[in-house]
């Protein structure tokens, strides 16, 4: 008995159809995660008794201003699995256009998520 391997070629417009079809039909194999350089909540609780705390630098431009954020603290303590305290703040130094600079506490934040 002879196996004969058959070749298929296949185009990259078909390849793409594939693919988009795949991710159209099966979203439960994808996760998306949020996080630098984007700015979000994290949704999740850190579960019961436990804590959570992310440093982060911020920083924010334009044609005439700069703004950093560093350290930027995020403090978050479960009370449950989906109760947190929540305390956000940084320290913020701004480079402005008309020459000047400024630094200090920013807005702190305080809430129950």
């Amino acid at each position: 008995m002879i196996i004969q391997a058959v070749r298929h070629r296949i185009s990259a417009g078909a390849l793409l159809l594939r693919l988009a079809l795949i991710t159209a039909l099966d979203p439960a194999t994808l996760y998306a995660q949020g996080g630098p350089p984007m700015l979000t909540d994290d949704p999740d609780t850190p579960g019961s008794g436990n804590w959570e705390i992310n440093l982060a630098y911020i920083e924010e431009r334009n044609k005439l201003d700069q703004i950093r954020n560093f350290p930027h603290v995020d403090v978050n303590y479960g009370l449950g699995e989906s109760i947190q305290l929540k305390f956000e703040t940084g320290w913020v130094i701004a480079d402005l256009a008309d020459g000047g600079s400024r630094s200090g506490l920013d807005d702190s934040l305080i809430g129950l998520k």
